[in-house]
């Protein structure tokens, strides 16, 4: 999203035009008076809603019975109270006239913003929401409403703050950095099983395992995940507490006097209380150690802008502009902890994904992060829709926003329409740096093979935020598409066609294959499902869009360019569990006017403060140099203070107290008539270089050398033991060089490749002859060495090699092939004084006792030296 292109207006304007949006509909052709409809509606549960009332009179009025109403009016959402038979005003879902109920709506619901409707806001609140992302769904139905009639933004409208809640900067408070003061106040209670009910949910150890873990039983990992629910000037306005005035778990009251909620909501408010005041005995004298943990002020020479608090100050940012008309299935992640992640496409049933146990983890940027064979299922039922509707027009589009953990894993299951690892409808996969696509359809197999595969030696594929969009044509076959960019498509459609043979008994997950085969290691932040192919221009729009939400933060810096109403504005929002990212600053004037600079002013050096002090990292703006006049100042955009060409447009700042604690402001080196000389930084002294220890001229060999190494040295084709190399033994062998890292688990590895690449070598009879010769049945002494000395020749490193330290081949036959004679003392160790291998299994096959000799001569350290 660029804020350049934005429009920015006073208070009273939007007002006005908001106003005006919400009021106007779409066309006003009317239907027939008295018509009468009847439709059909499709729920969750068991009821069977029927409209019978008269038609829409416009055709805004009947998007809105398509769009909203069809939506929500169901017995089991808000149609259980909103209509005329249970008379809950507003009457916005009656369903005795579709018209009276837009006409009651209307107030209640903001198209411009939908995540501003009264309706979401209500929910939010927690009134009477029938799952965690009911919200979720009410704005996602909104916006679907806005974006058909044409009322969706595709300019973002914000508020600048007004006079009056300009903040200035000033002692901050905050949070310890021990979790010592957390342990002794709140960590009592929430870990408390015999009265509070935290801990049986929100721990690792719990078999529901919730985010966050503010109930861990690691105290350090309990403190960090209670930070974001504390609010440092208020508990009663900390989430913990909101939670508890919610019913959320409430625990009862010993003496029965108080209800669960009212009981819960005094004790934990006590307890965040103490915690806030770091008053221990509870005597408020303020003696206790550490007591107002606060930041310094700031020095008085320093340029300070207003300060500015994305909780209460932030404008959020409308996601207008996202094409998903044709979504089917929609997962925006949003609500932050439980064991489902809901469908808010608003297409029913509902495909909702429940959660694995372990392996799946919230995180604070909207997102699941999968780990540890985790995954996230839908129902064999609420996926027949995605047969259902994706056959119905015989396209599709796969979109997602993922954070691959690390570009090493294979055959990764990041979404997949499935019934095992071998048959499905489509996947989305991860093979090391490539992504891959596979669909069925008359041209392919029952896995949707062969795959379509973005080219391996571009690395197409990172450990970082990407868009990816895989799209399915019966005409042009497949497509994939990596931040907006075509990255690969099938040239002649040859596996494109009918998708009529799909199986309506397949499952969607996400993180790994329905029978948990095939896992996968990242985060995905948003997944979309149409059942129509997004156009090139239709993917970069998604893209642009971006993801997750994010907020304008507004600065204000009037009182140094001596222009009312002048504002530095970022777009800003949680990048992850433990930073933000702050990006594509501006300097606008919001004034109501067309007001543009008189005279010229610079705007320099600009760095980010958090809580009192300057952010210790993430300083990407303290460079910029910029002058701003009414020639470049543009009324409709302002001005940006950055040259994407030439700057970088954003900068990660850590995360401190949390979304609701954190405080943010500017400091600049000069803007408008103030200026400031920064003390130069203490240069540290040089320290004298220190020779590095000497390399050694011998390493390991890595994964891949070692499997074509041993290759080459039983002549053992690598095809024929790829599949069990790269599905079992891989990850496990070698990836650095130096020796000192070497892992008794890698040897193991080593070994069970070696015994694979020797029981293929003695198994098969024409690589055995050409290799041995006759062994026969190991019976005689010529027959021992015709299986002996071709390993001995081939897998050993030669003597003339000259090594200080290497194998003799003399001790290594010895260890093969010796018959021991015992002194009677155990503790001698001599090679004459114990049985080789050969004899040890004397009893076995010939074909056994080969393939033993083999592994263990092909394991040793000869083979892994280069």
């Amino acid at each position: 999203m660029n804020i350049t292109n934005i429009r920015l207006v006073p208070a009273l304007a939007l007002s006005a035009s908001l106003a005006l949006l919400v009021a106007c509909g779409g066309a006003t052709d009317s239907g027939e008076e008295g018509e009468t409809i009847q439709q059909q509606e499709v729920e969750d549960g068991d009821s069977t809603l029927v409209y019978n009332g008269p038609i829409g009179e416009t055709d805004d009025v009947r998007q809105f019975k398509l769009e909203v109403w069809d939506k929500l009016a169901g017995d089991d959402r808000c149609g259980a109270c909103h209509n005329e038979e249970y008379g809950q005003e507003p009457l916005f879902l009656r369903r005795d006239d579709i018209n009276l109920a837009y006409d009651a709506a209307v107030p209640l619901i903001n198209k411009a913003v939908p995540v501003l409707s009264r309706l979401v806001e209500r929910a939010e609140n927690g009134h009477n929401p029938w799952n965690a992302a009911a919200a979720d769904f009410i704005s996602t139905v909104i916006s679907n409403w806005a974006t058909v009639t044409g009322a969706s933004a595709t300019e973002i409208i914000l508020i600048p703050p007004a006079e009056d809640d300009l903040k200035t900067v000033g002692v901050t408070a905050q949070f310890p950095i021990e979790s010592t003061l957390y342990e002794s106040t709140i960590y009592p209670l929430v870990r408390d099983t015999a009265s509070a009910n935290c801990v049986f949910c929100h721990s690792e150890e719990s078999e529901l395992r919730q985010q966050p873990f503010f109930a861990s039983s690691n105290a350090a990992t309990a403190y960090s995940a209670a930070r974001t629910l504390i609010d440092l000037e208020n508990a009663v306005s900390s989430r913990f507490v909101g939670r508890m005035q919610e019913g959320h778990n409430a625990w009862s009251d010993p003496d029965g006097v108080m209800t669960n909620s009212q009981y819960s909501t005094q004790e934990m408010t006590a307890a965040i209380n103490l915690f806030l005041l770091n008053d221990l005995n509870g005597d408020g004298d303020g003696d206790d150690p550490g007591e107002g943990l606060v930041s310094e002020p700031l020095p008085v020479e320093w340029l300070v802008s207003s300060a500015s608090n994305i909780a209460e100050d932030g404008q959020i940012a409308s996601a207008g502009g996202r094409v998903q008309r044709d979504v089917i299935a929609l997962y925006q992640f949003k609500q932050g902890e439980g064991a489902i992640a809901y469908d808010l496409s608003g297409v029913d049933p509902q495909l909702n994904l429940d959660l694995s146990p372990t392996g799946v983890d919230w995180v604070g940027s909207w997102g699941l992060r999968f780990s540890d064979n985790g995954k996230a299922q839908g129902s064999t039922g609420n996926s027949e829709k995605l047969h259902d509707l994706i056959r119905t027009t015989g396209e599709y589009s796969v979109e997602a926003w993922v954070v691959p953990a690390n570009v090493t894993q294979e055959e990764a299951r990041i979404v997949t329409y499935s019934g095992s690892n071998t048959e499905r409808n489509f996947a989305l996969m991860q093979n090391l740096y490539d992504y891959r696509f596979l669909s069925r359809s008359e041209n392919s197999d029952g896995n949707g093979m062969p795959l379509l595969n973005t080219p391996s030696d571009d690395e197409v594929l990172q450990a970082t935020l990407q868009h990816v969009v895989t799209t399915y044509d019966p005409i042009e076959g497949r497509s994939i598409y990596v931040n907006g960019e075509l990255i690969v498509s099938e040239d002649d459609g040859a596996n494109a066609g009918s998708i009529n043979d799909w199986d309506d008994g397949f499952v969607l997950a996400i993180g790994n294959e329905v029978d948990s085969a095939d896992d996968w290691q990242g985060t995905i932040r948003l997944l979309a499902i149409h059942n129509r192919v997004l156009t090139t221009e239709q993917v970069v729009t998604n893209f642009d869009v971006g993801v997750g939400q994010k907020y304008f933060l507004f600065f204000s810096v009037s009182e140094y360019v001596g222009i009312e109403r002048s504002f530095i504005i970022f777009e800003v929002e949680q990048y992850d569990d433990t930073a933000y990212l702050f990006q594509n600053p501006i300097f606008k004037i919001i004034d109501g006017s067309d007001t543009v600079p008189a005279t010229s002013f610079s705007i320099e050096g600009m760095r980010i403060g958090i809580n009192g002090k300057e952010a210790a990292i993430g300083q990407a703006f303290a460079n910029i140099n910029i002058e701003v006049s009414g020639d470049n100042y543009d009324v409709e955009s302002g001005i940006s203070l950055v040259n994407p060409n030439l700057a970088p447009s954003g900068t990660i700042i850590g995360l401190e107290n949390g979304l609701t604690n954190d405080l943010f402001f500017l400091t600049f080196e000069e803007i408008g008539s103030g200026s400031f000389t920064r003390p130069a930084e203490d240069v540290p002294e040089v320290v004298a270089p220190v020779a590095a220890d000497a390399k050694p001229d011998i390493g390991l060999r890595l994964f891949d050398e070692i499997f074509q190494n041993m290759s080459a040295i039983t002549t053992v084709p690598s095809t024929s033991i790829y599949d069990f190399y790269v599905t079992e033994i891989r990850r496990s062998l070698p990836s650095a060089t130096i020796a000192t890292g070497f892992l008794a688990s890698q040897q193991s590895a080593v070994t069970q490749l070696s015994l694979a690449y020797c029981t293929e070598l003695v198994s098969n009879a024409g690589l055995r002859i050409a290799y041995f010769g006759d062994y026969g049945d190991l019976s005689t002494q010529g027959e021992i060495d015709n299986l002996i000395d071709p390993l001995m020749s081939r897998m050993l490193i030669s003597d003339a090699a000259a090594l200080n330290v290497s194998p003799a081949a003399v001790d290594v036959r010895l260890r093969l092939d010796n018959v021991g004679v015992s002194d009677g003392n155990a503790l001698t160790n001599n090679p004459e004084e114990f049985d080789g291998l050969l004899q040890v299994m004397s009893s076995n096959t010939a074909s056994a006792k080969a393939t033993a000799v083999c592994t263990s001569v092909l394991a040793g350290a000869a083979m892994l030296m280069q």
